[in-house]
């Protein structure tokens, strides 16, 4: 079994029906009515592909547009499982006092939160973040969190 591979294998676990190079290729093979109003960038989203990557590894038969599939990797598979949230830089204001602060990764961000007495879920995190969050609510009231230092500002 490749590591850079994601396997589809009938519902008798006897053959592969399909390999796939990415999770994105497989959603737009499986599920292509689900994706042919998406763009390239929006299924490089997780949000987008989570359908296919929920049901990888887990022994569970899976039902797509094209049939019914069980989805499988390399347990050391390269594949991207999870958007990668190490790089992405997060600012969070303190409007009381005016403080910028900024956090290397999300997970630097919910850490800080956590050592000042706040606590607060990763999903509470990306809905603040979010692009839904437009009217920018404020997490206890005090803190304002953003992917760029000068939305922030504005």
């Amino acid at each position: 079994m490749d590591k850079n591979l994601l396997y589809c294998l009938s519902s008798d676990k006897k053959s592969i029906v399909y390999t796939f190079n990415s999770f994105k290729e497989a959603a737009l093979t499986l599920t292509p009515k689900r994706c042919k109003h998406l763009s390239d960038d929006e299924l490089n989203e997780f949000k987008n592909v989570r359908h296919i990557k929920r049901h990888v590894n887990i022994a569970q038969l899976t039902k797509t547009e094209l049939g019914n599939f069980y989805l499988v990797t390399h347990p050391n598979t390269t594949l991207q499982k999870k958007v990668n949230k190490k790089n992405i830089e997060i600012f969070s204001l303190d409007i009381v006092t005016g403080v910028i602060i900024k956090h290397d990764s999300i997970n630097k961000c919910l850490l800080w939160l956590k050592n000042h007495g706040y606590k607060m879920s990763l999903s509470r995190l990306l809905l603040l973040l979010s692009k839904d969050n437009d009217n920018k609510k404020l997490f206890k009231g005090k803190f304002l969190f953003s992917y760029c230092s000068m939305i922030l500002m504005n």
